[in-house]
C-alpha cells in the first residue's frame, strides 16, 4: 500500500499536534494519580476507643468522602479532557501558523525554481527576513540563476556574433565564385572546382543562417502578435514546393491563429516543412494540416527507431544517420523549431510512421 505523502508543513504541524497531545494526557494522568492517590495509614487524629459506637458514624463519612471523590473525579475528568481537546486545538492552529512562518522562504524557492526558465532567468527570489538558513538558501540560489544568466547570455551572443562576423566574408565568396562560373572561356576542369566550392560555400552559409535563427529562437518572442500558421505554412509551402517537385504535397489549411513573434514562427513552419520535403524518398509524398493553433506534418522516409526519433531535435541529425558533408540542409531545423516552440511555451512532438517517415506536431502556444 502506498505510503501517505506529506508536506513538510503537515509534518512539523502533526508532530506539535501530537507532542502537545502527549504532554497534555501525561500531566492529566499526573494529577489525577496525585490527587487521587489512597492513603496508606488512617489519620492520627481518630480515637482508638469507642470504635464500636461510632462504626456508624464512620461508615456514613466514608460512603460521604467516596461519593465526593467519585463526583470530583468524574468533574476532573470531564475538565481535563475538555480542556485538552481545545488545547490540542489551539496547539495544531499555531503549529501550522508557525510551520508556515518558518516554511515561507522554501515556498517562495520552489515557486520561483518552477517559474524559471531559460527565457527568464532574470528573477529572483525575495530575500528578506532574519538572517537564518533560509536567508542563506535563498541567496545561494539567487546566485546560481545569475550564473547561469551569465552563461546564458555569453552563449547566445557568442552564436549570434559569430554568425554575423562569418556571413559577410562566405557571401563574398560566394559571389565571387558565381562570377567566375559566369565568366566564359574556363577550363572544364575550372568549372568543376568552381561548382563544388559553390556548393561547399553554400552549405557554410546554410549552416550559419540555421546557427543565427537557433540563437534568435533561444532569446525569445520579442513580439506577441496574431499569427495565422494557415497562412504562414501556405508561404512556405510555395517557397519549397519546388525543391521538392516528384513529391505529391497535400495542404489541409484550416484557419488556425496563435500569438507570437511573426518572425520566429515563420522560421519554425519554414524549418518544419523544408524539412519534410529535403529528408524524404524519391515518389514519397508531404502532408501539411493546420487546426486548432496546431500545425502538422507528416512525410515519407526510412523506418525509425524510438532512440532515433527522439535524436532527430539534436543539431545536426537527420532522419536515418548523422548529417555528413554531402548532406543538404544545416542539420538545425528540428532543433530551430523545437526551439522556437519552446520560447513560445509550446511542444514538438515526434511520431514514428509504421511504414517509415515521422509526424510533427507543433503547439506554438501551450
Amino acid at each position: 500500500m502506498r505510503m501517505l505523502r506529506m508536506t513538510a508543513r503537515e509534518r512539523l504541524t502533526t508532530f506539535y499536534g501530537a507532542f502537545f497531545l502527549l504532554s497534555g494526557m501525561l500531566l492529566v494522568a499526573l494529577i489525577l494519580a496525585i490527587v487521587f492517590s489512597q492513603p496508606q495509614h488512617p489519620p492520627r487524629h481518630m480515637s482508638t476507643h469507642s470504635l464500636a459506637s461510632r462504626s456508624e458514624v464512620k461508615a456514613h463519612i466514608i460512603s460521604a468522602k467516596k461519593e465526593a471523590r467519585s463526583e470530583l473525579k468524574e468533574r476532573l475528568v470531564a475538565a481535563s479532557g475538555l480542556a485538552l481537546v481545545g488545547m490540542t486545538a489551539i496547539a495544531l492552529g499555531l503549529g501550522w501558523l508557525l510551520a508556515g512562518r518558518v516554511l515561507k522562504p522554501i515556498r517562495s524557492v520552489s515557486t520561483t525554481a518552477r517559474r524559471i526558465s531559460d527565457q527568464s532567468l532574470d528573477q529572483r527570489i525575495p530575500v528578506s527576513g532574519p538572517n537564518d538558513e533560509f536567508k542563506e538558501l535563498a541567496e545561494t540560489f539567487n546566485g546560481m540563476i545569475a550564473r547561469l544568466e551569465r552563461a546564458f547570455s555569453a552563449q547566445r551572443s557568442f552564436t549570434a556574433n559569430a554568425s554575423h562576423e562569418l556571413r559577410a566574408p562566405l557571401t563574398t565568396q560566394r559571389a565571387l565564385v558565381e562570377v567566375s562560373l559566369a565568366t566564359p572561356g574556363m577550363s572544364p576542369d575550372a568549372q568543376t572546382l568552381a561548382r563544388d566550392l559553390h556548393a561547399v560555400l553554400l552549405r557554410q552559409e546554410q549552416l550559419l543562417n540555421g546557427l543565427f535563427e537557433l540563437s534568435c529562437g533561444q532569446h525569445g518572442p520579442e513580439r506577441h502578435e496574431a499569427v495565422a500558421l494557415d497562412k504562414v505554412a501556405h508561404e512556405a509551402l510555395k517557397r519549397w514546393r519546388p525543391a521538392g517537385e516528384e513529391l505529391d504535397v497535400t495542404e489541409e489549411l484550416n484557419p488556425s491563429t496563435v500569438r507570437g513573434d511573426p518572425v520566429l514562427l515563420e522560421i519554425l513552419v519554414d524549418n518544419l516543412i523544408r524539412n519534410a520535403i529535403v529528408h524524404n524518398q524519391p515518389g514519397g509524398w508531404v502532408r501539411v494540416r493546420t487546426s486548432d493553433g496546431e500545425i502538422f506534418v507528416e512525410n515519407t522516409g526510412a523506418q525509425l527507431s524510438p532512440q532515433r526519433l527522439a535524436e532527430l531535435i539534436e543539431p545536426f541529425r537527420r532522419g536515418a544517420r548523422d548529417r555528413t558533408a554531402s548532406d543538404t540542409g544545416s542539420g538545425l531545423g528540428l532543433a530551430i523549431v523545437d526551439t522556437i516552440a519552446r520560447a513560445h511555451g509550446g511542444s514538438l512532438r515526434l511520431l514514428a510512421r509504421p511504414g517509415g517517415g515521422v509526424i510533427a506536431a507543433v503547439r506554438p502556444n501551450a
